[in-house]
């Protein structure tokens, strides 16, 4: 299966490169290469991540580092450069859209988004909340690098 994806990409990447030769006439836009059997979960977090960012793809940029115009043409399949370490920043980005849980810089530890979510929205009021990981954390939660972070 693996070897058939390979030909499809190289037959793509041949009309890509016949389509910059020719002069004249602009070439017909080409098809999309086949996504990758390792990239389909990674594509699919990408997806998650930009729904997550209120279909703002800039967000995402900045957030793994990536340029918009990279991040789009990855998400259309038509990036032909190695994706390994964009899938690799996304992860670490929005990992917690795959299993719910955030890395918490206050208690060094995960927390589960909502509770995340319910924290920042109790200091962000003036309220306290009953526990010993509110208690260690009140105090940084209006600084907290997560302080974007949507709860869908």
């Amino acid at each position: 299966m693996s070897s058939d994806i390979e030909k499809l990409i190289e037959n793509a990447k041949k009309e890509r490169a016949e389509a910059k030769k020719k002069k004249g006439k602009p070439a017909k836009r080409l098809p999309p290469l086949p996504a990758k059997p390792e990239d389909k979960e990674g594509l699919e977090l990408l997806r998650k991540a930009i729904k997550h960012e209120s279909n703002n793809a800039s967000a995402v940029a900045k957030r793994t580092g990536y340029n918009k115009a990279t991040i789009s043409l990855i998400r259309k399949n038509r990036y032909t450069g190695g994706t390994k370490k964009f899938f690799a920043r996304l992860k670490a980005a929005y990992d917690f859209l795959e299993n719910g849980t955030v890395k918490c810089p206050g208690l060094k530890g995960d927390m589960h988004l909502k509770v995340c979510k319910s924290y920042r929205e109790a200091v962000r009021e003036g309220k306290t909340l009953k526990g010993t990981a509110f208690a260690q954390v009140r105090e940084l939660c209006p600084f907290c690098p997560l302080g974007d972070i949507k709860n869908d």
